[in-house]
This record gives C-alpha cells, sequence and structure tokens, in this order.
C-alpha cells in the first residue's frame, strides 16, 4: 500500500511539472534596439508583442539574453531553451526549427559618411564595380543580393562597431536596420549624428520571426500557441496599442509599403 501511494505522489508531481513546463516557454535573445533590449520597457516592442500574444494562449515566457551567436546556438541545442526571438527566415534554419507567422519586419539598407563621394541612391551594380569597404556584421544573416554580390566585406562584432567603423571612415558603408542605426546614433554617436546619411531606397525589409526548436518539449504544441495569441491580439487591436506606446505607429502607416516589399 505504502508504495502504491508513494508511486502516485510520484506520478501527481511528475504530471505537475509536465504541465507547469507545458505552459512556460523559455526563449533566449539579444540586444538589438529599438525592436528588443533587457534595458527597454518591457524589453522592447518585440519582447512585449511576444509575451502578451503567450499570455493570450494562456502560457508564461521567460527570456534570458546573450550575445546573438550564443543565443542562436542554445535555442538550437534546445537544452535549457524552448527558441529564440528574433531571427530571419533560412532554409538552414527550417530544419532545426519551426518559425512563427511573421511578427513585424526590419527596414535594412546603407548607411554612408557624410563626407563620402558615392552617391545619396545606390545600386548594386555600382557596388559590384567598386572597390568600396562595406562593414557589416559577425553572426548576423545579411541579405541574399548582398551575399552574391562578392563585396569586400569589413567584419565587426556588433552593430555599434560597425556605426563607429563608418563614422572613423575605415569602411565606405555599412549595411545595418535603419531603426536599430537610428536608435545607435542617438544613444552613442549624438555628436556626430549628421555623420550618417541613409541611402534610399532599402536594400529589403525583412520579417523577424519567434523560432522554437523542434527538439524542444511539446515545440509543436508552443509554436501554434503563440500563432493563435497572435492573431488574437491583432483582431481586437492589443498588437496595434502595443506597436503605438512603444513608438512604433510608423511602421503600421507604412505596412502597405513593406508589405509590398516584403522578403520572407
Amino acid at each position: 500500500m505504502r508504495n502504491l501511494v508513494v508511486s502516485l505522489l510520484l506520478l501527481l508531481s511528475t504530471s505537475s511539472a509536465f504541465s507547469d513546463h507545458k505552459d512556460l516557454v523559455s526563449l533566449s535573445t539579444t540586444n538589438y534596439p529599438p525592436y528588443f533590449d533587457v534595458n527597454l520597457p518591457e524589453g522592447g516592442v518585440l519582447t512585449d508583442l511576444i509575451r502578451t500574444a503567450f499570455k493570450r494562449s494562456e502560457m508564461a515566457l521567460n527570456v534570458t539574453w546573450f550575445p546573438f551567436e550564443r543565443a542562436e546556438k542554445y535555442a538550437k541545442l534546445s537544452l535549457k531553451f524552448d527558441g529564440i526571438y528574433s531571427l530571419w527566415y533560412t532554409d538552414e534554419r527550417a530544419k532545426w526549427a519551426y518559425y512563427s507567422d511573421p511578427i513585424l519586419p526590419n527596414s535594412l539598407g546603407f548607411f554612408i559618411h557624410k563626407d563620402s563621394d558615392m552617391s545619396a541612391y545606390w545600386n548594386m551594380t555600382y557596388l559590384k564595380a567598386s572597390a568600396q569597404k562595406i562593414g557589416v556584421v559577425r553572426g548576423y544573416l545579411n541579405p541574399e543580393e548582398l551575399e552574391n554580390a562578392d563585396l569586400n566585406e569589413v567584419v565587426a562584432n556588433s552593430d555599434r562597431l560597425n556605426l563607429e567603423a563608418l563614422l572613423w571612415q575605415r569602411v565606405d558603408l555599412i549595411v545595418i536596420d535603419k531603426m536599430v542605426a537610428e536608435s545607435l546614433i542617438n544613444t552613442y554617436f549624438s555628436a556626430q549624428k549628421d555623420s550618417f546619411v541613409w541611402l534610399d531606397p532599402p536594400l529589403e525589409y525583412k520579417m523577424q520571426y519567434l523560432a522554437i526548436a523542434k527538439n524542444a518539449p511539446n515545440a509543436k504544441e508552443k509554436i501554434a500557441a503563440f500563432n493563435h495569441g497572435l492573431k488574437e491580439i491583432r483582431r481586437d487591436g492589443t498588437y496595434q496599442n502595443i506597436m503605438k506606446k512603444h513608438g512604433f505607429d510608423w511602421l503600421l502607416r507604412d505596412q502597405d509599403r513593406w508589405r509590398r516589399n516584403l522578403v520572407k
């Protein structure tokens, strides 16, 4: 009888732990202001959207912050973390991760130095034919058009260091998200902000996703729960209110433009 009671208690304990785990999603991420950052209110707009979408599906969210390469590695291993945000889509990543529905886009393009002799309007043919040094960030997935251009790349360890290289003209141009660049310039280079010039048009709009590792416990259920919650908060206006709260109402106004030019 005693053994039966112990067995039942163990079973109940295991079931309870499993239930708790099913209702908790642990994600790795990195600092990527103004979209998400450990020091931003609610962790930034993307963190707020993801947490709210999971909450709508009655699931809690735990977030741990790392440098990007480590955050992706930990998510891929799926030992402690279920997944990562945000990731751009690649076929290689899709081998180990389930991707969510799209959340919001990056606007990727080029910044040059104000003293550059480059035209304010770029084209890839010119960049291929020139000897320009282009700054990129280690571990970042760059647009396919850029990767295939075989340009003279100078690798930095962060977007901030990439901007610093441009400021000191160690590179001729850099590839970066426009909003990320403006946030970093205002924070770290405000006295030299006129030195940075954005080139139109954007190289591409790239959608940001939540990715859950296929080996994570209840992976399909967790990605389905997020997608359900995301649809709900879009439907009832919560998504739009969160975007406005974090100062991203401009992206809502601009959505017809980026949806026409969206890259998966």
